[in-house]
């Protein structure tokens, strides 16, 4: 496993279920976090956005569920600091690849 791989992350969003919706909760290990820096400015203003940009990145075979990764979810980082998924490619290769903001 590449050292990129070294972090911990808590991962959690909702899913359809039968007409309710169904929680996930669960921690995966091995994740690369790319830190892309600061998000670019909002659109509606010249205020620069104060949230952070990054890559996050899980191995396909460590994904615990049927569902794949969706906008709108939550990746909490080791340090307590929550992203939220903006961005999904399905999956490259053998890897989950998002997007993520800070909130």
């Amino acid at each position: 496993m590449s050292r990129l791989f070294d972090r911990t992350i808590a991962y959690s969003g909702t899913r359809p279920n039968n007409g309710a919706t169904r929680a996930l909760s669960f921690p995966l290990e091995g994740v690369c976090i790319m830190d892309g820096g600061m998000d670019e400015p909002l659109m509606d203003g010249d205020t620069a956005s104060k949230r952070r940009a990054y890559t996050v990145v899980v191995h396909r075979r460590e994904w615990p569920d049927v569902t794949p990764p969706q906008i709108g979810d939550v990746v909490t980082l080791e340090d307590g600091t929550r992203l939220s998924v903006k961005a999904m490619q399905r999956f490259v290769g053998r890897d989950y690849i998002m997007e993520a903001r800070s909130k």
